[in-house]
Order: structure tokens, then sequence, then C-alpha cells
């Protein structure tokens, strides 16, 4: 068999917001990976990561190449200056990443809370994300 471990981020608080991408990866992760390689007595591991979880493990991978194996990655954001990409269209608008100034947001609120995110996803397809689920119901 496979040893599978997941990492469950859990809500971030509050107190959370101003948490850095170096506290997630060489902090968090990076302690996980440990305990991982120790508990299976291996030196790397197979890394797999989904959505943000995929950009977060191509970072890592590049960090922290000697303890990862294999890396994985399936609908991960990773070129942000594409155009359709959640920074660059909000429902069907197209003026592009200088439409919202990210740092701004982050200088204000710390992390973008999730909530926000969500409401970016449904926002790249807002009819089929929003409402055709209960338009499809018999």
């Amino acid at each position: 068999g496979l040893d599978v471990y997941l990492i469950d981020w859990g809500y971030p608080s509050r107190g959370d917001r101003w948490l850095t991408l170096e506290d997630y990866l060489s902090g968090y992760l990076n302690n996980c990976v440990d305990i991982i390689c120790q508990q299976s007595q291996q030196e790397k591991i197979t890394l797999l990561g989904v959505c943000q979880g995929g950009t977060f493990s191509l970072c890592y991978a590049s960090l922290f190449p000697d303890k990862v194996k294999n890396l994985v990655v399936m609908v991960a954001p990773v070129d942000f200056e594409q155009p359709g990409t959640l920074l660059n269209a909000r429902g069907g608008c197209t003026l592009g990443a200088e439409a919202v100034d990210i740092d701004l947001m982050v200088d204000a609120m710390g992390n973008i809370p999730g909530d926000y995110l969500n409401l970016e996803f449904l926002m790249l397809k807002p009819l089929q994300l929003g409402y055709q689920k209960y338009l499809d119901v018999p």
C-alpha cells in the first residue's frame, strides 16, 4: 500500500492574516514533510497539490528539491499574467490585473479572506457556478 498524508489548513482566523507564503512553505509545509520523512523512514516524498495546493507544491519543490522525489500538480494556477485567470477576469471584466490593486488589499486586510477567493471563482462563470446548479434540479 501507499501511505497518504493530507494537510488540512483549517480555517484561518484574523490572527493569521499576516502570515506569509514563507510561513506556510518554509514553516508549516516543511515541518509536515520532515515529520512524514521521519515516520516513513524516507529521505524524499511524493508531493501532490491541487489548485492553490498545487501552486504551494511547485513553490515548495523549487525551495526544497532535496526533499521531493516526485511532484504531481493538478489544476494549479501558475501564470497569473494570462487573460481569463482569476486575477484578470471578474465576471467578464477584461481590465486585467491592474483593475484591482492586490498589494493595497493585502496592506489593508492582510491575507485575502477565503470568502473573497470563493467569490472570485464564482465570478469566473457566475451563471454556471452560481445559479445553474439550481436550474438543473428536476
